[in-house]
């Protein structure tokens, strides 16, 4: 294999027996080649409150629904708090709390993660229908 680089072009020649392949790369692109441009990361909206992050548990969905015998795997109408967020609202492990947003206010049972991150709240999907990206939480 042979190479050589030349201001933006780069080539590089590949030999396989009596065979030889001759590639080049331009970084510039000005033969013309019409590249679209990546799309911008969309907009973080800031809230007041808490980051809401709903998730889809692993044993969820019609299938689990249909079945009795797997009802013990559905998601607990639950929401997860980092010890930080848990502390400053007063909610222990196992408290209700009122969960609001977008003129929805719902009840659930706190859950301490020390793993979370402080101003973020975990909420199963099926428990957040109707919530936005940002929830108040108070005991």
């Amino acid at each position: 294999m042979r190479s050589s680089i030349s201001g933006n072009e780069a080539e590089a020649v590949i030999s396989l027996g009596q065979h030889h392949h001759k590639f080049r790369r331009r970084d510039d692109l000005s033969d013309g080649a019409d590249v679209p441009q990546a799309p911008k990361a969309p907009k973080r909206e800031s809230g007041k409150g808490l980051r809401l992050v709903s998730y889809r548990p692993l044993f969820s969905g019609p299938a689990v629904e249909r079945i009795p015998e797997l009802q013990f795997q559905r998601p607990g109408s639950e929401i997860e708090l980092s010890a930080a967020d848990a502390a400053k609202i007063g909610a222990g492990a196992g408290s209700t709390v009122k969960v609001s947003s977008n003129g929805t206010s719902i009840e659930l049972r706190a859950r301490v993660n020390k793993n979370l991150v402080r101003g973020v709240a975990r909420i199963p999907v099926e428990h957040a229908q109707g919530l936005g990206t940002h929830v108040e939480v108070s005991t």
